[in-house]
């Protein structure tokens, strides 16, 4: 249990870095996203904001609708 709560607690890329990078970070119904892909969005959506005019350290809402 105490190893679950170091993991959620760590940043992505530690997480990576330990060797845990297919573990899987988001389950939803039939679908996972390991910690390596889950990264992999991450940057893209960030490479996406930045190319959109925004800087590090900006914050930025999000809005999911109902599916």
């Amino acid at each position: 249990m105490a190893d679950d709560l170091t993991k959620r607690s760590l940043p992505i890329d530690h997480l990576i870095l330990r060797g845990e990078a297919a573990s899987p970070a988001l389950l939803f119904k039939d679908s996972v996203v390991s910690f390596a892909e889950l990264d992999r969005r991450v940057g893209r959506l960030a490479a996406a904001l930045v190319e959109r005019g925004l800087v590090p350290g900006e914050r930025v809402a999000t809005w999911l609708g109902k599916t």
